[in-house]
């Protein structure tokens, strides 16, 4: 009987022993648990980060689209000036030799007073055209 009883109590030491271990277990498995989680939350986080960095990628891409073709559209109408400017020119040059002309007339014995309006005209239409 004695030994039964040595038996008994042996394996009621043994049983606590492994219902402290399945305990020690539950709570690290509950640990691991929570630290999954967290980790689940911190994931969505940089999901959620990445997502919008993305998003800012697109408006930044978007943006960077429009302004290549507002520059090209100011580079368009810089070349129509620069045209603009060259035909301006060009036309100055005319009326320039077309004056000389008329110059060379006046100088040669015309009536100074209209020599004198016509410069006058000349210079005020060239001022504008500038």
């Amino acid at each position: 009987m004695e030994k039964g009883s040595t038996l008994a109590d042996e394996a009621g030491e043994k049983l606590r022993e492994i219902i402290d271990r399945i305990e020690k277990i539950t709570g690290m498995m509950q640990n691991i648990a929570a630290a999954v989680e967290e980790q689940t939350a911190s994931v969505d986080e940089v999901t959620q980060a990445m997502t919008s960095n993305a998003q800012n990628v697109t408006q930044i891409s978007s943006s960077v689209q429009e302004i290549t073709a507002s520059v090209q559209n100011i580079n368009a109408s810089v070349e129509e000036v620069t045209a603009s400017v060259k035909g301006v020119r060009d036309r100055i040059v005319n009326l320039r030799d077309i004056v000389a002309v008329y110059k060379i007339e006046l100088n040669n014995g015309h009536d100074r007073i209209y020599q004198k309006v016509l410069e006058r005209s000349l210079k005020d239409g060239m001022e504008r055209t500038v």
